[in-house]
């Protein structure tokens, strides 16, 4: 009898083992990521949208006051013919202070990770001193991109630039392939900035942590969840293109009156458009990412 009991209290422990989050299915994974979102939301989406505004407001008007700066120098060829021979310097400085602007608006971008983790575990991101944390890391982690990216259109570019129009037949081949090599690279390392920016690994080991995610067992439950994410991104982004279309008309009737005043509202009301979408979209559906990514981890990647 003893016995007997001990087999059958072993045989309701592997059955338990069975049903433990290692084994559980693409739609239920994805429904509770769902209902934790919900709930997530319901607690946190006033101030996280708060956080996304503010991160965007930042990174809009740092990469917009740094252009200027770059572009504002031409100007000078405007009034002053005679300072041609400038051209050359200013290319190079316009170049760099763009370059920077660039870096530091994603840097200041991907904090919008970091407040969506902070939210959840009750406090708050402090934007400035995280996009400074946050600067070498993130640039080197895209800088590691683009030169994939380079990398994989490199030999179409070659081809195109060959003018034969069989190398350009080539050439379209290697372009789809580039493209399609890209979509299954971005697939494999999505969770990468997650990686690199709250767990603070380095960009080759977020990639690597990414792909181990991604790969041991997920991929079905991973793609599901893409599609899901993307038609709601879709969703928004449809949305706020209508809102975007309705605001230019708007902006529109002050053209009527004021040329330049029409130009200023519209494009002040683009950026605005643009500010809001993202905010929405961080507070709304980045919370979800983060809590699939999470249940990911659970699971043993």
């Amino acid at each position: 009898m003893a016995a007997t009991k001990i087999q059958k209290k072993e045989t309701v422990e592997k059955k338990e083992e069975g049903k433990g989050p290692g084994k559980k299915g693409a739609l239920e994974l994805i429904s509770e990521t769902f209902n934790d979102g919900i709930k997530y939301l319901e607690k946190n989406v006033r101030d996280l949208f708060a956080d996304m505004l503010k991160i965007e407001v930042l990174s809009l008007g740092v990469f917009l006051v740094l252009a200027a700066i770059a572009v504002a120098p031409w100007f000078i060829f405007l009034v002053a013919p005679s300072f041609e021979g400038l051209n050359i310097p200013l290319l190079v400085f316009s170049a760099i202070v763009f370059t920077v602007a660039l870096l530091l608006s994603v840097a200041i971008s991907s904090v919008q990770y970091n407040a969506v983790d902070k939210r959840a575990k009750n406090g708050a991101v402090a934007i400035i001193h995280q996009s400074r944390q946050n600067f070498v890391p993130v640039i080197a982690y895209y800088l590691i991109i683009t030169i994939l990216m380079a990398v994989a259109f490199l030999p179409a570019a070659l081809l195109f630039i060959s003018g034969n129009v069989v190398m350009m037949l080539g050439a379209f081949a290697l372009l789809l392939l580039a493209f399609l090599v890209l979509v299954v690279a971005g697939f494999l390392l999505q969770f990468g900035l997650w990686e690199l920016v709250i767990n603070r690994k380095g960009p080759f080991e977020s990639m690597k942590r990414s792909y181990a995610l991604v790969t041991r067992g997920n991929i079905i439950k991973i793609l599901l969840f893409d599609i899901c994410f993307f038609v709601a991104s879709f969703g928004f982004g449809l949305i706020f293109s209508v809102l975007n279309y309705i605001v230019q008309i708007i902006a529109s009737l002050f053209e009527l009156l004021n040329a330049e005043l029409g130009l200023a509202a519209s494009l002040l009301a683009s950026l605005l458009v643009s500010a809001v979408e993202g905010a929405v979209i961080g507070a709304v559906l980045l919370p979800f990412a983060y809590l699939f990514w999470k249940k990911l981890e659970e699971l043993g990647g």
